[in-house]
């Protein structure tokens, strides 16, 4: 990546509407100071030694603790506003990864926010897209990120399963 490109990181931030949270049984918003972080499943620069550096600044104290995409982008956040400007490009966010979440559609998303019934009760015939239609709507896209999305895609949920 380092030779191909100034960034550090290239990867995709969330896309879907909301996130499914289990524990409480709703679909909700990421929280807003990680709401625009690049997800973990993205090309890290590891042969950058200006990346590497800058990892183990962002793992430093509490950061520490947390995933290292979010680790990265919290540290990121705390940096001064000139830094933040200038380091910001090394963080690209691209469509050759879509990352939707846990909740298995918008649809489902949709449904679940607007108060009509959380996201497990969503039809899921009608909630989950095929992959045709992943395909038209990311057509670079070479990974997605959704484990629910693509278990349904796999039993047959969403037009046919992983048939288009």
């Amino acid at each position: 990546l380092a030779a191909r490109s100034s960034a550090w990181v290239i990867g995709s931030p969330f896309l879907g509407r909301c996130s499914y949270d289990a524990k409480e049984e709703r679909c909700a918003e990421l929280g807003e100071r990680i709401q625009y972080h690049l997800n973990g499943n993205a090309m890290y620069a590891v042969g950058d030694t200006g990346f590497r550096d800058y990892l183990a600044r962002a793992f430093r104290g509490n950061l520490s603790l947390w995933p290292t995409d979010l680790a990265l982008y919290l540290h990121l956040q705390r940096l001064p506003e000139v830094v933040r400007r200038r380091l910001q490009r090394r963080f690209q966010p691209h469509s050759f990864v879509v990352n939707l979440g846990n909740n298995p559609s918008q649809a489902a998303a949709e449904h679940a926010t607007a108060g009509q019934a959380s996201a497990e009760e969503a039809d899921p015939q009608a909630a989950t897209p095929s992959l045709r239609q992943l395909r038209n709507r990311w057509p670079h896209a070479y990974l997605l990120h959704s484990a629910r999305l693509t278990r349904a895609l796999v039993d047959g949920e969403g037009g046919g399963g992983l048939g288009v």
